[in-house]
């Protein structure tokens, strides 16, 4: 049994919308590229061997 303590709980369907508009709202204001990125994949690149193609990236 889940205890909710508002009167009127969002439904998970509306709580994964309002998620969804979030993340696209912060992707509109995105301009800065990531802090060293080519070190970041290289490294996930040596983790994960063969998992993804750094040609690709």
């Amino acid at each position: 049994m889940r205890v909710s303590l508002l009167a009127n709980p969002i439904s998970e369907l509306c709580q994964g919308h309002l998620l969804y508009l979030a993340i696209q709202d912060v992707m509109k204001k995105w301009t800065m590229p990531l802090a060293n990125w080519a070190l970041t994949i290289s490294h996930l690149a040596v983790m994960y061997k063969g998992r993804f193609d750094l040609a690709a990236i």
